[in-house]
């Protein structure tokens, strides 16, 4: 009876976890830093546990992350540790994942074991640590990964804009230092970035503020405010211009009234009447104006008969014609 429960013993000894944590083949490295534009990070780091000894019971190990605000993580699921043991299970929670083993390793050469994990923090934290640990031996250490020291860039050089109500409108500019824009539309905090510039609306007479900022090296820089200013638009005025005859001459003022400047169309015509489109030139904000010359048909003068007079007597001839038109007489 005392050799079976011996032996026992034995078997269940070797059934029993008892791996070999190496923690100073522990590594973690970072890989890619992205800045992703509305005010998060994300970062893709590498870890590596090298692992021995790991028997057929289950085996843990976490990998915890501090430093930042962390508002996702996302990790592959290995299939194998260098083809000698499995992983058959893994949950995150929070900023932990956590790799539950099984395999048998035991007397071999001890193996590494190397994951990729996607982490997103809120803000930029100066530092990231990984802790990794073994829940067998109570193991844990920790690797600090160091991020590339960060030189918050100026904000971008913009100009405001201003428009004419209903106005065709441009995609906004702004110019930075080398690095890329990011334009957060109406928003001054806050907000999804986006790599291409809005075009602001022209419809609503006001102003509206866009905001861009530049990242340089995986740093943001402040933003910039650009004021589109959307103003009513101005209807040219002109004195009426008295009728003329045909043949006569047409001039047509190049300044309206109030003050703005443009061209007429269609070319002057003194043969008949016309209406004349006046068209502001571009950058005054004005809207179009037309206005009527009117040109009348020569009327034909007609007269009564004067008398026969005998020589020497008074001829009158009459200053106005029958049908009240007034002129001279020659010779």
């Amino acid at each position: 009876m005392k050799k079976i429960l011996t032996l026992l013993f034995i078997l269940t000894s070797l059934l029993v976890s008892n791996s070999t944590f190496a923690c100073d083949k522990s590594t973690a490295s970072l890989t890619s830093e992205t800045n992703n534009g509305n005010g998060t990070y994300t970062y893709v780091i590498n870890v590596c546990i090298e692992l021995s000894d790991l028997l057929g019971a289950p085996e843990e190990f976490k990998f915890t992350f501090s430093g930042g605000t962390y508002t996702s993580l996302v990790s592959s699921l290995p299939t194998s540790v260098n083809n000698a043991g499995s992983i058959y299970n893994r949950t995150i929670t929070g900023a932990v994942v956590k790799y539950t083993f099984s395999g048998f390793l035991a007397n071999s050469t001890p193996k590494i074991w190397c994951n990729t994990i996607t982490i997103t923090s809120n803000g930029r934290p100066a530092k990231i640590t990984v802790n990794t640990s073994e829940n067998y031996a109570g193991t844990d250490c920790d690797r600090v990964l160091d991020l590339p020291t960060c030189t918050t860039p100026a904000a971008p050089t913009v100009s405001n804009v201003t428009y004419c109500q209903n106005a065709s409108a441009s995609l906004l500019t702004a110019s930075g230092t080398g690095g890329t824009l990011n334009w957060y539309g109406t928003n001054a905090s806050g907000g999804t970035a986006s790599a291409t510039a809005p075009t602001p609306s022209t419809t609503t007479v006001g102003t509206v503020s866009y905001y861009v900022s530049q990242t340089v090296g995986g740093c943001e820089g402040p933003r910039a405010r650009i004021d589109v200013v959307i103003t009513n638009s101005t209807t040219p005025t002109f004195a009426a211009i008295t009728p003329i005859c045909s043949g006569g001459s047409i001039t047509l003022p190049a300044t309206s009234t109030n003050g703005i400047g443009g061209t007429w169309s269609p070319s002057v015509n003194n043969a008949a009447t016309t209406n004349y489109t006046f068209t502001p030139t571009a950058g005054q904000c004005a809207s179009t104006a037309t206005i009527t010359v009117t040109v009348n048909t020569p009327t034909t003068p007609t007269f009564t008969q004067v008398a026969a007079v005998c020589t020497g007597g008074t001829i009158t001839l009459p200053t106005s014609s029958n049908n009240s038109i007034n002129g001279t007489w020659s010779p």
